[in-house]
């Protein structure tokens, strides 16, 4: 609805606290609509806000993460298996106890190797084991 033209102050004031109100109710009646309208706009406003949020509730976040683990805990453990197979820059330097952003690339790339070779090392001792029990 476009704004009238020629209006006193208290006019104004008037009409724009009844576009707030029909704003409000559109929104609310349409809650899933515009969360979506609103990630696909921004999505890096959206994960900022998602990760103040995270640090201003870590109990409701604790909860909810024992809610879902309790839900589905193969789901959870898969999920968990699976980020650590792919050795992302996320889990190496977690691993080196740093965050991404100060962890040069050349370390993460050496602790990659270093844990490839671990993992085989790893493969290698429970295969002979396997293979020593059916002898």
């Amino acid at each position: 609805m476009s704004k009238p033209k020629n209006m006193t102050p208290d006019q104004e004031r008037t009409w724009l606290d009844k576009q707030a109100a029909r704003n409000k109710a559109y929104r609310d009646a349409n809650k899933e609509k515009e969360a979506a309208r609103n990630k696909a706009k921004n999505p890096i406003k959206v994960a900022a806000y998602k990760k103040k949020w995270r640090e201003m509730n870590k109990e409701k976040e604790a909860a909810r993460s024992k809610e879902r683990w309790r839900k589905d805990p193969e789901k959870c453990k898969a999920h968990g298996a699976a980020t650590r197979a792919k050795m992302t820059n996320g889990v190496i330097s977690a691993r080196l106890g740093l965050k991404v952003a100060e962890c040069p690339d050349e370390i993460i790339e050496l602790k990659r190797e270093q844990l490839l070779m671990y993992r085989m090392t790893k493969q290698l001792n429970q295969s002979i084991k396997e293979q020593e029990n059916a002898e």
